[in-house]
């Protein structure tokens, strides 16, 4: 079983050798450069390596990992879209109140996507922020929400 540091490892070997090819390249560029008769300037290319040549491990990235989009996200509503203003979205094409498990299959059905552990409390969460604003109205008795007007 692959541990994160195997992962990392792996990554690091790869970017030294797409790196180490780069410069190969270009080495190669400029002695074609020079063999055809071309002149070309020292500063014309300009590489700048931030994981050294030997054998040594390429500096770790900081922070969370980066998200990879896949061709499936590009035409979802989570790329076009934010929460609130789906919800808003939602609540002004409906007359009557919505509860919270009805608005999550509208959000779903729209094509938003979220790796939130609980959708639904995010989505609360969205919808108590947008009644504090005046945008939403919630019925405590019967636990749905209320589309009253738009954020201003």
């Amino acid at each position: 079983m692959a541990t994160q540091f195997d992962n990392e490892l792996v990554l690091a070997r790869n970017e030294k050798i797409k790196w180490e090819k780069k410069v190969r390249l270009l080495e190669e560029l400029v002695a074609l450069e020079h063999e055809h008769g071309s002149e070309i300037e020292p500063n014309d290319f300009h590489v700048v390596a931030t994981a050294s040549t030997n054998n040594a491990e390429a500096p770790r990235r900081r922070g969370r990992p980066r998200r990879i989009h896949t061709p499936e996200d590009a035409g979802s509503a989570s790329k076009s879209m934010t929460l609130p203003s789906l919800l808003i979205s939602i609540g002004s094409q409906h007359d009557r109140p919505l509860t919270i498990k009805e608005i999550s299959e509208l959000v779903d059905e729209a094509g938003y996507h979220s790796t939130a552990a609980d959708p639904g409390y995010m989505i609360y969460q969205s919808l108590y922020k947008l009644c504090k604003k005046g945008v939403f109205e919630r019925d405590r008795e019967e636990g749905s929400y209320k589309f009253i007007g738009q954020e201003s």
